[in-house]
């Protein structure tokens, strides 16, 4: 018979804890689970099987309590972890779209640097900037302001015509015109040297108004920091 009861009241306390289950909250779980406890405990030994198994049930609910805390906590963490796994991938790419910017304007400014003409002329008896020579020098401040490491050495010529104490003079104008519009479009007036040599470096033949055209200009030479000549 005891055996019987026995499993009367087992029966009891699983369909209780079932019934806790089936509702989804953990309190009721515990609560179906001490009761049962409590009963068998009963049962089987009276007052003291009663405590046994109210004690028992108690432990059991505690345990599920901390399971389903466990498993809350455990779902957070999965959360979080997505969204960091998604903060990363957006980090990613867009430090692979920065590079990809980086990478295409090093080589535009590399294409423009090789295909920027290494001086700037003038007109006869003349310090003035031409439209083309102003162009030149729009391109030539974009390419320095990109790039902070270098410097411009700005170096002016006239043609043999006239004195050396005049060629001198204006040969240091035609530097100096050039470095003034730099400075106006953003380079630092530290990042720019410039000098005049006057007719000392003319090749031309007397009287050839060609080659006397080439020699009136300012040489650009783009530099690194380090002094190694970038341009031309």
């Amino acid at each position: 018979m005891k055996k019987i009861v026995l499993c009367s009241a087992l029966s009891v306390t699983l369909l209780i804890a079932g019934s806790g289950a089936q509702a989804g909250a953990s309190e009721a779980k515990q609560g179906a689970i001490f009761t049962g406890g409590a009963v068998l405990g009963a049962i089987a030994g009276g007052p003291v099987g009663f405590i046994a198994g109210a004690t028992v049930g108690a432990l059991i609910g505690e345990d599920i309590k901390h399971g389903d805390q466990a498993k809350q906590e455990n779902e957070e963490s999965i959360k979080t972890i997505a969204s960091l796994e998604n903060t990363l991938a957006m980090n990613e790419a867009l430090m692979e779209a920065q590079s990809k910017h980086q990478r295409d304007l090093e080589l535009k400014f590399t294409d423009i640097l090789s295909n920027l003409p290494g001086e700037v002329f003038f007109e006869s008896n003349s310090d003035q900037l031409t439209q083309d020579g102003l162009a030149i020098i729009d391109v030539l401040a974009e390419v320095i302001n990109y790039d902070p490491d270098t410097v411009v050495e700005l170096i002016g010529h006239t043609d043999p015509r006239g004195t050396d104490e005049y060629n001198n003079v204006l040969s240091q104008y035609r530097a100096k015109a050039v470095a003034d519009q730099l400075i106006e479009l953003g380079v630092a007036e530290g990042r720019i040297a410039s000098r005049g040599e006057g007719s000392n470096l003319s090749t031309a033949v007397k009287g050839d108004s060609e080659g006397y055209a080439f020699e009136r200009r300012v040489d650009i030479v783009i530099r690194s920091q380090d002094t190694v000549a970038l341009h031309p």
